[in-house]
């Protein structure tokens, strides 16, 4: 009998052994399941950090050359100046629709600070003041990358010939890319 005893005494720890064993594995499992799921996360983390790192010195690269091939086009003596080379020797951003050979098309234009949507007319009797945005798309490898020119244009009261600027200048390039979408 005391070996019946002892015997039905153990078999009250077993079961709740296995169970603490059972339960103890599950969530050593489960931990190891987690652990691989956040490597996995921190290296598609990776990836993206990486692709956005490629994009962004292949923007500056782009941007870069298309300065190069707006000097280069100078040396050849095609263009009098940079300038030329983006809005050419027609002033492309004086019409809506037009295109220059370097491929930069009217973006927005702003006479006296106001938006102008038709084609440009001096206003009589004022200073008139252009801000010009010249825009230009480039494909690469599936990527459509966006070349913003500023261009500002300042001429003197009285003047109605689109060539004979007071002032003219560049005040900004911008490389992006087109329809930039956030990643989470």
């Amino acid at each position: 009998m005391k070996n019946l005893k002892k015997s039905s005494k153990n078999n009250g720890y077993i079961l709740p052994s296995i169970l603490f064993i059972l339960t103890l594995l599950v969530w050593l499992f489960s931990m190891s399941l987690l652990s691989y799921r956040n490597e996995i996360d921190s290296l598609s983390f990776l990836k993206i950090s990486n692709d956005d790192y490629w994009i962004t010195e292949n923007l500056s690269t782009v941007a870069e050359y298309e300065v190069f091939k707006g000097n280069n086009s100078i040396e050849n003596g095609d263009y009098k100046d940079i300038i030329e080379y983006f809005e050419d020797k027609t002033l492309i951003w004086i019409d809506i629709n037009e295109t220059s050979k370097s491929g930069y098309k009217r973006d927005t234009v702003k006479q006296n600070e106001k938006l102008i949507e038709d084609k440009l007319k001096f206003i009589p009797f004022t200073k008139n003041i252009f801000e010009i945005k010249l825009v230009k798309i480039i494909d690469v490898e599936k990527i459509q990358i966006e070349i913003k020119i500023d261009l500002f244009y300042e001429y003197l009261q009285g003047e109605s010939n689109f060539f004979k600027s007071y002032k003219r200048e560049i005040r900004g390039v911008e490389a992006r890319l087109k329809n930039e979408s956030i990643r989470d």
